[in-house]
């Protein structure tokens, strides 16, 4: 046999999506052997270092990930048992897989990172975008509204505020929808139907495959929107702060026991939806870093000006070549295997959360008739049912500003108790007295501690 053919042989199991491909083990050590066979002719049972050496180099030539000379050399070092320069066929074998291993490993690292730079520059533009948004008041941390001549008005401090407050983060609910479920879903269709157009039926299929999947996962992103008005803030982003006030305005009265885990339900879907929220924003990373790669190419064609991965009739098979070097299929893959693995946790999270909003938070609600005489009224007249320290409390929770201990329970402590605490059904007369008066030390119950 060839040199040529030996080479082909061991570059089988290299010659593989480093991440989306499963691991043969079994198959791998099937073509080890044959290329050990067949670079041994004539059946002395060893090959020296050297030949060795440069079967991994040459096995590892399509790779993108190029193993360092010193490094291969104290892999082949560490395979010979015996150290006496010749390897064996289980040497042989010992060396290859951990090559293979070794090479496996850091292609897969090279394009995680690939992916991340993308990402980032993803993240970045979708800022920008944040940032030069029309609609900017559906942006704002909870507390805040526009007033009727149209100027950012801050309901908290009940006056105009002249520079916009910090919008809500990438990770926000409102924002992983609109970027992700709104904007992304749009961008792959538009490239499905682009691709579609541009090729002949028998190589559609590749693109499918790679779109639809990541396609169905942005879709998913819908759930996060308000379902009363997709343009405006999410509620669960404002049931976060809600509910959080909610629960720890009770823990503050100092109960444990039954009466402590009775009042602590009410928080129980939101420690799971906040933990949902952090695995739903590495999803959205990868999605918007997809759809970023489709609209300005791969990571080293991200600058200004270039590209996107669209076809066109005059350069089809440049934009082809371009394609398949961008890894779209893997992190397709990537995708889809991280949505499935949480999507039915996120779905019965977000369920579950709306339900027990929808149970606590009337509580906290005022019609527009009592909400007070002011002349201005913010777009929500939830902001209004807290008094002023509370409301200011509950803005900043929502923006992710963490307060200094002491001024958080003072804040905590100011809430409108009689509104908030003494509807929620856990309490009795004898705890609702205590509850509106304020006094010093929580009441004796029979259920309580």
């Amino acid at each position: 046999m060839t040199p040529e053919f030996v080479s082909r042989m061991l570059a089988k199991p290299f010659d593989v999506d480093p991440i989306s491909t499963p691991v043969d083990i079994e198959q791998a050590s099937f073509y080890f052997k044959r290329a050990f066979q067949q670079q041994d002719h004539v059946e002395r049972g060893y090959l020296t270092r050297y030949a060795v050496k440069k079967m991994c180099k040459d096995a590892t030539a399509k790779v993108d990930v190029k193993l360092d000379s010193q490094f291969l050399d104290s892999l082949i070092h560490a395979g010979d048992d015996n150290k006496d320069g010749r390897v064996d066929k289980d040497e042989f074998l010992v060396i290859l897989h951990n090559v293979w291993e070794a090479t496996t490993r850091m292609a897969a690292n090279q394009l995680h990172a690939h992916f991340s730079t993308i990402s980032d520059a993803a993240d970045e533009a979708a800022r920008t975008r944040r940032d030069h948004a029309s609609n900017v008041v559906a942006l704002l941390p909870w507390g805040f509204g526009r007033d009727k001549s149209g100027a950012i008005y801050d309901e908290i401090e009940n006056k105009e505020v002249r520079t916009s407050p910090e919008l809500l983060p990438l990770g926000s609910f409102t924002l992983m929808a609109r970027e992700i479920a709104s904007r992304g879903v749009g961008i792959i269709v538009e490239a499905d139907t682009r691709w579609k157009n541009a090729l002949p039926h028998d190589l559609q299929q590749e693109f499918r495959d790679t779109l639809d999947p990541v396609r169905e996962a942005a879709l998913k992103f819908t759930v996060f929107h308000n379902p009363k008005d997709e343009a405006s803030l999410s509620d669960l982003d404002e049931m976060m702060t809600v509910q959080r006030i909610l629960v720890e305005s009770g823990a503050l009265l100092g109960y444990s026991g039954k009466k402590r885990k009775e009042i602590e339900k009410t928080g129980l879907s939101l420690d799971n939806l906040r933990n949902m929220q952090v695995k739903c924003q590495a999803l959205a990373r990868h999605i918007r870093g997809f759809v970023h790669a489709l609209t300005h190419g791969s990571a080293n064609e991200s600058a200004p000006g270039a590209a996107p991965l669209w076809p066109s009739a005059m350069t089809l098979p440049n934009d082809l070549k371009r394609w398949r070097r961008s890894r779209l299929k893997t992190w397709s893959w990537l995708i889809n295997r991280d949505m499935n693995a949480i999507w039915d946790n996120v779905t019965s999270a977000v369920e579950g959360s709306r339900n027990q909003y929808a149970q606590y938070a009337a509580p906290i609600q005022r019609s527009s008739s009592s909400a007070g005489s002011s002349s201005r009224q913010g777009p929500d007249d939830r902001h209004n049912a807290l008094d002023s320290d509370a409301r200011k409390a509950a803005r900043d929770y929502c923006a992710g500003i963490r307060l200094p201990e002491a001024t958080e329970l003072a804040y905590l402590q100011a809430i409108d108790r009689k509104l908030v605490l003494q509807n929620v059904g856990f309490y009795s007369e004898e705890e609702k007295t205590f509850i509106t008066k304020g006094s010093s030390t929580p009441p004796r119950t029979t259920q309580g501690c």
